[in-house]
């Protein structure tokens, strides 16, 4: 190793990025694969969110924050943008105060330093340029995915209807928006569960009919089904008994029945109005009167069906289910 890339190791970790650019290269293709519907800046800011969840932490929360949302509000950024954000935040700029106080310990001076941190920059965004030549897959035809990758992409629309950048985000804000749109009133935590997991069965009942509509083989839909809900209820309700978890997949299924008796009725105004009806006695306990709430709440139901319709059409299309 030349005397340069020596000093680099000992003040900034020089090798230690390779095995972070990896990562994110591979996560990169992977949703490619898995999700070839996803558009490049979903794809790219599901990169960014995962990182900030990671621990421990290169620094405070906020101060994360603070670093990533310009990036994320970028919608023409590139995978090396995101990677070199990465690496440039966690490497370089959270460990600026110690590679000073290393280098003057090693008797450099400031110039010295600043010169040595140029290269290590220059050095670290060239090792990302060459890692994403040589490492992210060409897609080309159809992409064979396994069952459990398919329902990895029914766990991302799902999180689309919460709004989410990523599966697994807090989704307490979302909870909170939707609950001040319809006018649903939280005085405590069970009412922010109860609609919680109002939209939780409404949503996956969107999910599981759109997958009525694209697949021919209903066996291969089952099993993908059958991984996407247990994936959600490892999530959400990992800590529930036995008999919590058979009374709550018992109320789902009567929930998915009266939604789907909802959306077969041709009565007037249409079967939007009587889904959005179902939605809006579940919610409530009641039928709001209000309709102006129910035309939101058709409203959310009618987008994401849409959003979840477009992305399953488009994953069958370049993918082939294993």
């Amino acid at each position: 190793m030349s005397l340069i890339k020596a000093l680099l190791k000992k003040l900034f970790g020089w090798a230690g990025y390779q095995g972070v650019i990896d990562t994110q290269i591979n996560v990169y293709n992977r949703l490619r694969k898995q999700a070839p519907n996803m558009s490049e800046n979903e794809r790219l800011n599901y990169l960014i969110t995962s990182r900030m969840r990671a621990i421990p932490r290169s620094d405070s929360k906020e101060d994360e924050e603070y670093h990533y949302a310009q990036i994320l509000q970028n919608p023409d950024k590139t995978l090396g943008d995101v990677i070199w954000a990465i690496v440039g935040y966690e490497f370089i700029q959270s460990r600026a105060q110690e590679a000073i106080i290393k280098g003057r310990n090693m008797g450099l001076t400031a110039d010295q330093i600043a010169t040595l941190w140029r290269d290590f920059e220059e050095q670290a965004r060239n090792d990302i340029r060459e890692s994403i030549r040589k490492k992210v897959t060409k897609v080309k035809g159809k992409v064979k995915i396994t069952k459990t990758e398919f329902a990895s992409v029914l766990d991302f629309c799902l999180s689309k209807g919460f709004e989410l950048e990523a599966p697994g985000e807090s989704i307490a804000k979302s909870i909170a928006k939707t609950a001040e749109d319809i006018e649903f009133e939280i005085r405590n935590e069970n009412d922010t569960k109860r609609l919680f997991q109002e939209l939780l069965v409404l949503y996956m009942w969107v999910i599981t009919r759109a997958c009525t509509k694209v697949f021919k083989d209903e066996d291969r839909r089952d099993a993908c089904l059958d991984i996407f809900h247990r994936n959600v209820y490892e999530t959400y309700y990992k800590n529930t008994t036995e008999t919590g978890m058979t009374q709550l997949e018992k109320s789902f299924r009567m929930k998915y029945l009266e939604y789907d008796k909802a959306a077969a009725k041709a009565d007037k105004p249409g079967p939007m109005w009587w889904l959005a009806k179902a939605a809006n006695q579940n919610i409530f306990g009641e039928v709001k009167r209000d309709t102006f709430v129910q035309v939101l709440i058709g409203d959310i139901i009618g987008t994401f069906m849409e959003y979840v319709d477009k992305v399953l059409e488009q994953t069958m299309k370049k993918s082939e289910i294993e």
